[in-house]
């Protein structure tokens, strides 16, 4: 059998239309595997003949994302042995991104997280993922089915006192993708960058906040909306305390 890890973290998705599908990481004796399964109306199934969907056997497996093509087909992304992988279930099978042969991802190293995004014209993937560690660590990005690199690094090497934590990627229409990520630093903060086609440049002004660490956040596809969590320091405790900022200006909205 297999448990469940934290670090899995299950994201739902929900392809449009069908049945909503979860992908997550489990611990066994010898590895950490991935997963993926759907719900079928009366209970949850697997999706496809081959899970786990690790590439090596004893593979160090972890943290999955979930995304679809146009026609609802899912894709995901992990983290093996701190490199970015992916594979796409064809109707059958989970197979390579180009096929037989094709490459088992982008090219990566000292990898601690990806998270995964289509456009949602064409189903085309977008991948970002954080590489390196302590004050080195950066996010890198790929396009297609190809892993084609959209530059060298979505942000620079970070400064000695800076620390990255949560981040996403939204593939919006054509080529315009945007990333945003928590930094913690002098001032705790979110930032957002925007693929122009050629390079990245800065989105807006970010949310800083000295006092309180964010904890999660999630844009929406139009970039229209920032909902984020803080930890927020009370009289001998603390709070997860949810807010709600217009994207555009990042100026509190209602919550």
């Amino acid at each position: 059998g297999s448990t469940p890890r934290r670090d899995g973290r299950p994201p739902p998705r929900f392809p449009p239309p069908g049945t909503p599908p979860v992908a997550w990481a489990s611990s066994s004796a010898t590895q950490r595997n991935i997963h993926v399964a759907r719900f079928n109306g009366a209970t949850w199934e697997r999706v496809g003949p081959d899970m786990p969907l690790n590439y090596t056997p004893g593979a160090l497996a972890s943290n999955p994302s979930l995304a679809f093509g146009t026609s609802g087909a899912p894709m995901v992304a992990w983290v093996e042995n701190s490199a970015v992988k992916f594979k796409l279930f064809s109707g059958t099978a989970w197979v390579r991104a180009e096929g037989p042969g094709g490459a088992e991802g982008p090219a990566s190293s000292a990898a601690g997280r990806v998270k995964l995004s289509t456009f949602p014209a064409n189903g085309t993937p977008v991948l970002a993922w954080s590489e390196g560690s302590s004050s080195s660590r950066r996010i890198r990005a790929s396009s297609g089915l190809d892993f084609e690199l959209l530059a060298s690094a979505v942000t620079p090497q970070l400064p000695l006192d800076s620390s990255l934590t949560e981040f996403d990627v939204v593939a919006i229409a054509s080529s315009q993708i945007t990333v945003t990520w928590a930094q913690v630093g002098t001032l705790h903060s979110i930032l957002a960058r925007e693929w122009t086609g050629s390079t990245w440049s800065d989105l807006t002004s970010a949310v800083s906040n000295a006092s309180q660490p964010f904890l999660s956040f999630s844009m929406s596809r139009d970039r229209e909306e920032l909902v984020y969590s803080a930890d927020v320091p009370l009289t001998n405790q603390s709070s997860a305390q949810f807010f709600h900022r217009a994207f555009s200006s990042f100026i509190p909205s209602g919550l």
